[in-house]
């Protein structure tokens, strides 16, 4: 019984965890179009300081 009741819920957490994916997508979005470096781009080339960056700032949206 315990176990039908937690995959009674199963849709809305699959509900709100593929809208937190959506907005965490919207904020890398917007965070790479409005700041003056390429993140991906140093990323790729191995910049290991951009990653942490990038890393910083999602969590950071993320967290709250």
């Amino acid at each position: 019984m315990p176990i039908l009741a937690s995959l009674a819920t199963l849709p809305s957490f699959l509900a709100y965890f593929v809208g937190a994916l959506g907005l965490v997508a919207v904020f890398i979005f917007v965070y790479e179009k409005f700041t003056p470096y390429r993140e991906f781009q140093l990323i790729s080339e191995g910049n290991v300081a951009a990653a942490i960056s990038l890393g910083g700032a999602v969590l950071g949206f993320a967290m709250p």
